[in-house]
This record gives structure tokens, sequence and C-alpha cells, in this order.
């Protein structure tokens, strides 16, 4: 019996729940969840432990899915389950478009309605969100969220845990450093090579003063 294990059993959970259950690959569901003493169950399957708990699942036919919104506590966990030579998930949901050339690694959760355009690269542990578009010959560095709405155009290179809010554009030949914050309805017309925060229309640096 083909087992998915969750781990993270808040809002983000019951949506990769559902692109698992659309996939038709897994009989059985479980998830876990340090706060598993308050959350009996999400969107009807038990939240059975805390999350440390994941190596007693450990076997050949169970594979893990770190469901999880945040980029730090993705690739926390994403790093543990690699370290104990853990079988992870790929998840896309079919309705999403993914070209045959792009790359995707494992540990990702591709949404309803999203676009992956050819020989774009999503690294380890992304998120492309609901209706997120990535176009052709990007990189999407590893553990990084890509929210709804977001519009990427093409030639672009995003680095790892960064976080690109709802609604926001990214014209093509930007690259983007380590570990920013692009804000919702954000749209970046040059690059960064600093970890920084941009908003607005076009974006600028948030100061830090």
């Amino acid at each position: 019996m083909k087992r998915l294990v969750l781990l993270g059993a808040g809002g983000h959970g019951k949506v990769v729940l559902d692109i698992a259950k659309l996939s038709g690959r897994y009989q059985q569901y479980v998830f876990l969840d340090d706060a598993h003493e308050s959350i009996a169950e999400c969107a009807g399957i038990a939240v059975e432990a805390p999350l440390h708990c994941y190596a007693d699942y450990l076997d050949s036919e169970t594979e893990f899915f770190v469901a999880m919104g945040s980029c730090a506590g993705r690739q926390q966990w994403l790093e543990i389950l690699q370290g104990a030579n853990a079988n992870v998930a790929t998840l896309i949901h079919p309705s999403a478009v993914v070209a045959d050339s792009a790359r995707v690694a494992s540990g990702v959760l591709i949404c309803a309605g999203a676009v992956v355009n050819p020989d774009t690269k999503i690294g380890f542990g992304v998120i492309v969100n609901t209706r997120a578009s990535v176009d052709h010959d990007c990189v999407i560095g590893a553990f990084s969220h890509i929210c709804p709405g977001v519009a990427i155009a093409g030639i672009v290179t995003i680095g790892a845990r960064c976080w690109i809010g709802i609604g926001a554009s990214i014209i093509q030949l930007v690259s983007i450093a380590d570990d920013c914050i692009i804000g919702a309805g954000a749209a970046v017309i040059q690059s960064t090579n600093v970890e920084q925060t941009l908003v607005g229309v076009p974006a600028r640096p948030i100061s830090k003063g």
C-alpha cells in the first residue's frame, strides 16, 4: 500500500493533500504536525504525531512531502528527510502545464493552473502556487515560494529561499538574489544581487532605516 506522509497540517497541507489525491498514486495519507494534540485532523485525515516522529514511517512504500509554506521550514525538514534517505515526493496538479523540457526537482509542489515553460529549472522544495506562470529558461532556486498569480517572464533567475508575493511580476532577464522578498503586486524591472525586500510599482527596496 503506497503511503504519503505530509509534514505540516495547516492550510497549505490541505492544498497539498488535494493535489496528492488527484495524482492517484497513494492509498493512505498521514499528517504529522507539532500541534497534533490540538489539531486532531486536517481535511479529514488524522494528524497522528509530531514532526520528529517521521522516522517511524520510513519504509520503501512511503513517500514524504513537506507541506509548509515557510521557505525556512521547508528547507529544514526537507534536508532532514534527505539525510534520512527518505523518499521525497514531487506533486503536480493535473491542471498545471509543465513543459517536457522543464526540469523539476523533488519536493516541489506545482498547484492548479500553474504554468512552467520550456527549459526552466525548478529547484528542490519549490512551491509554484495557484495560477503562477514561470516562462522559458528560468531558474527558480531551492525552497523558494512563487505565490498565487505571480508572472515571471523568460530567462529570469531567482535565488534560494525567495518569497515572490501574490500577483507580483518580474520582467525578462532579471536576477534576484537569495533570500529576497518581493511584495504582493510588485513589478520587478531590475536585478538585485543582495538580500532585500522589494515592494511597489516599479519595485524598490524597503529602507532598513
